[in-house]
């Protein structure tokens, strides 16, 4: 899971920065073993604090799944919320000479799909 803006185009604001435009989007991707992805929810959120993340997990993840997040701060603590936690750090990944894109590449592929969306639709 994630968090990202949805929404129209901005000029001057590069890479999905907020604006009075988009929406706050939290967005969960089932990871399906040998067949890629599964369900997708995703939800507005009032922000990016731990109250609000935490919130969208409960609402859209079953207890006890593996939440897979990168390491933003808003998301520490889901395991004592009954799930088990698998923190990605990008800054870890780009240090590895990886992909940081690829550490979540499913919630990004569909925020980038609903963006695309979106703007041809509206």
């Amino acid at each position: 899971m994630d968090e990202t803006y949805v929404g129209g185009k901005e000029p001057g604001l590069a890479g999905g920065r907020a604006g009075a435009k988009k929406v706050l989007t939290g967005v969960a991707i089932e990871v399906v073993e040998l067949r890629g992805f599964g369900g997708c929810r995703m939800m507005p959120l009032s922000d990016a604090s731990a109250t609000s993340l935490r919130a969208f997990v409960r609402d859209c993840i079953e207890p006890g799944a593996t939440v897979i997040t990168d390491g933003w701060q808003g998301y520490h603590g889901l395991n004592t919320l009954g799930y088990r936690h698998d923190r990605r750090s990008q800054g870890a990944a780009k240090a590895r000479g990886q992909d940081p894109g690829e550490l979540l590449s499913g919630v990004h592929l569909v925020a980038s799909l609903a963006n695309r969306l979106l703007l041809r639709t509206h």
